[in-house]
Order: C-alpha cells, then structure tokens, then sequence
C-alpha cells in the first residue's frame, strides 16, 4: 500500500547549490530573464532570494521566497537609476527582443538576456532586429550608442571625457565594441573604475582589502587599457583593462586587473603561438622562467610543455607577467617595487570560478600573494562598505549591481 502510495505520488525533487535535494513543489522555475528581474525586485525590497542551478542550467528559487516578493509594474528608468535619453524615443524601433542566439552557452545567454532587458526596462530605447550584431538585442542603436547609454549617466561626462583622451580616434570596430555593443566587456572598466577616481581614498580601503594587506598607503592614479613600454617588457600588445598606481612605503608599486564578463578562453594569433610555442628565448619564457611566480616544474620547462600555454590560462598568464616585467626592470624609467594581478568577473561566469583556482595552483607561495581574483558582486559590496553613502555613489553602485551581475 505504502510502495502503490509512493508511486501514486511521483515525486520529483531537485538539486540546490549545496548539493541537497528539494522537493519540486518547494521551488518556482525561472528563466534567466524573470530571475533578473525577481532578483532586481528582491534586492530593492530588501528581501532574500536564492537563485540556484540545476544541472541541466535551468535556473530556479525557494516559493517561499518568491512568494514573499511583491511583483512590482516597472518604474520609470530616470526613479531607479536616474538614467535620461538624451535623443527623443525612437518609435519605429522594437523594444522588446524575445529572440535567442542559439550559439549561446546558458551564462552567456543569460547575460545577454539581461543586458536586452536593461536596455528595454531602464534605458528605454530600442534595438533593431534587422541589425546581424543587434538583433539579439544587447546593441545600442547607433543614435543611442552615440549619446553614450553605454555609460552610467552619473560619471558620463568623466567617463567620456577619458575615452577621448585615451583613444583620440576610434575606428568603426572600436567604436562599436565601447559604445554599441552591451554583451562585451570593453566598456565595463569605464563604468566601474572612472567613478572611483572621484574618492581615491575610498579606492584604497576596497583594494587592501582585496589583496588582503594594507599596502596601498596613496593611489597614484587609476588608466584604464593601459600597458608599460611593450619593447622592454613582454615586447607585445598585452595591456592591462585597468591599472591601479599606488605608492607603499615612498615606492611605485601596481595591480593589473583583467575585467571578465561572457569570456572564457581563447584561441592562439599566428604571432603569439610563434612566441609562445616555438621561441624558447622569448620574453615570456624568459619572465616566465626567472620572475619566480611559478613553481619549478614550471618555470624549468619549456612554456609548450606546461599548462601556462593552454587556452583557458594564457591570458591570466599573460597579464600576471606583465606585471612582474615592470617589477624592478632596469630598462623602465619608473620600474615597480610590487605587482599584483587581479580577476574580476561574474559569479555566473563558472568557467573563471574553476580555472582561476587551477591557475593559482601553479604558482609558488610568492607567486600566489601577487594573484588575486573577486567576483562583480563581491566588489560591488566593497564599494557599498568603503564609498560615502550619499545619492551619487549609492547611484553608481546600484546601477552596477542591477546591471551586471547575471
């Protein structure tokens, strides 16, 4: 009678985050858009909602907290997040795009899920599904592209202002990929860090904090895509997204950050699988073998022979021993005491949560102080904990969390 109950019953039970199984009649099933938005709803009324991951990416949260969230009408874009059109609405373009790139893995289909919704929800403009690139709708008409909606309205006029003097002239592709393109994370640096030149003593306390030691007595300044004279360092384009100039006990001293949105690995340009693959005296195996970051069944080897060539770690790579090429190179005219490198990136992008802690584990004990990684919405809180709380930064750091974090 009990077995016949049993199988009457069909239950069907699902596995949260920590691995514990949930009966499916306790949770609500969500699409990467409505776990958005549910999200954004929980976060402004203040109250828990746990976002989970079933095996097969299908997302989904507790009824209970569901339940709890009152479902709110969508409010006007400049009331949540002060955000103005400067051009007037644009009615022969779509709003609302329901189309899916079907080339698109689960978290990156869900970031561009959500950045197509903060275009329609808060910017209120719209896409066009003619366009190969917009289509998809996390591209900016060229009007609105223009006008700078890429950017957090709060610091435009400082972001833009920085864009032009650190890029005089941009071509069609580059321009497009800043200005246009919402899904790329080119323009994510300008948002994040110009801002924070506004209170460089707020910037320190959320940086010691991420390396762990209070080394940061001043920042110099923060550049964004910026890189030391290539010839006498990695003699190549490698350019950090952003980099931090601080000074610590009288002495110049760097963090190099690699900002991460929808990227994973990837593949090898002719010129760099040359380098790295076929010179042995190159200097990324020069750096490599004698900047002490790496263990010695690393650094002794021949880069082909180790994992420091592979897709998913190259660039990490790459960007760790540009720094240590600053780290007392003779040929520099301001060479560094110190550098740090440093990954941020979202926690839906599960692809940096694994190979980030594989990376580390190349490293010696040195090497492993200098490296450093923290998620979008690690950093935000850290921004929330050291940035005066007056309208102007708690704009900024809210326009962050409800855009970013997928």
């Amino acid at each position: 009678m009990i077995e016949k109950e049993f199988d009457k019953k069909q239950w069907h039970l699902v596995r949260n985050d920590n691995g514990e199984w949930i009966s499916d009649d306790n949770v609500v099933f969500l699409t990467a858009l409505e776990a958005t938005v549910w999200k954004s709803m929980a976060v402004r009324q203040k109250k828990p909602l746990s976002i989970q991951h079933g095996i097969d990416g299908q997302l989904w949260c507790y009824r209970h907290e569901f339940e709890a969230i009152e479902d709110e009408k969508i409010q006007p874009a400049n009331r949540i997040l002060k955000i103005k059109k400067a051009m007037p609405k644009q009615e022969t373009n779509e709003l609302h795009c329901s189309d899916i790139y079907k080339g698109d893995n689960a978290f990156k289909r869900a970031a561009r899920s959500k950045q197509s919704w903060f275009r329609e929800t808060y910017l209120k403009v719209g896409f066009d599904p003619t366009n190969r690139y917009g289509k998809y709708g996390a591209f900016l008409l060229p009007q609105d592209a223009e006008d700078g909606l890429n950017f957090y309205e709060g610091f435009r006029k400082e972001i833009r202002d920085a864009i032009r003097d650190r890029y005089p002239k941009l071509n069609k592709d580059k321009h497009d990929g800043l200005y246009a393109n919402m899904l790329r994370s080119e323009h994510i640096p300008w948002n994040v860090f110009i801002p924070m030149k506004s209170d460089l003593k707020a910037s320190a306390k959320v940086f010691n904090t991420i390396l762990g030691v209070p080394v940061i007595d001043k920042i110099v300044d923060i550049h964004i895509e910026w890189a030391p004279n290539k010839v006498v360092c990695l003699n190549d384009g490698t350019s950090f997204d952003t980099y931090i100039e601080f000074m610590h006990h009288g002495n110049l001293c760097g963090i190099g950050i690699e900002v991460k949105y929808t990227e994973e690995g990837y593949p090898f340009g002719k010129t760099e699988y040359r380098e790295v693959m076929e010179n042995d005296r190159s200097r990324y195996a020069e750096v490599t073998a004698e900047c002490g970051l790496y263990k010695s069944e690393i650094a002794s080897r021949p880069i082909r022979e180790t994992d420091l060539c592979k897709d998913e770690y190259r660039q990490i790579w790459r960007n760790h021993i540009l720094g240590e090429s600053m780290v007392k190179n003779p040929k520099l005219e301001h060479p560094l005491e110190e550098f740090h490198t440093l990954t941020l990136y979202p926690k839906g992008n599960t692809h940096f949560k694994k190979v980030l802690p594989e990376y580390q584990s190349l490293l010696t004990e040195y090497g492993s102080s200098r490296f450093h990684s923290i998620t979008f919405e690690e950093f935000f809180s850290l921004l929330m904990e050291y940035f005066t709380q007056n309208s102007k930064y708690r704009d900024w750091i809210r326009y962050l969390k409800i855009r970013y974090p997928f």
